[in-house]
């Protein structure tokens, strides 16, 4: 069974290494950001911005 791990801001600086510590743990990531992230091979990326209701819908 694959474990997932959903990281907001995990485009840059903190998120994205916690999206890369959770990578090499073995867990699929899936992230969320505003911005296109640095390294898109850590997962799965969706550009969302949290603080908007419809984007969160």
């Amino acid at each position: 069974m694959t474990e997932y791990a959903l990281v907001t801001g995990a485009s840059r600086n903190i998120g994205r290494a916690i999206a890369t510590r959770l990578k090499a743990d073995g867990y699929s990531v899936i992230m969320l950001d505003v911005m296109d992230p640095e390294d898109p091979s850590l997962g799965q990326f969706r550009r969302v911005d949290l603080s908007n209701v419809a984007d969160t819908a």
